[in-house]
């Protein structure tokens, strides 16, 4: 996927070459296909960096999920000393 990313990432700027010597070095006026490329070029960029962003944020959260539940099972197993605590025994 981070190769589909860095692809896309040089796309934008041969497309904008494209355009720009098209019309200013060859008078070519008809540049309504690199255009349409230049916006789907962005368009496919945004996709593929938000469901990597996606795909991330789910990791780190069940990464995050685990690391508590490990932490909470093993505060429950430490041993528990009644006679030193601030709380009354009932």
């Amino acid at each position: 996927m981070r190769a589909h990313l860095h692809r896309l990432a040089f796309a934008y700027p041969q497309l904008a070459q494209t355009i720009i010597d098209d019309v200013t070095h060859g008078g070519r006026t008809n540049f309504l296909w690199p255009a349409i490329g230049l916006v789907a070029a962005f368009l496919f960029r945004d996709l593929f960096n938000s469901v990597r962003i996606l795909v991330n944020n789910v990791f780190e959260q069940n990464v995050i999920y685990d690391i508590r539940r490990d932490v909470f099972s093993r505060v429950q197993r430490l041993p528990s000393d009644t006679s030193t605590s601030a709380l009354p025994a009932i």
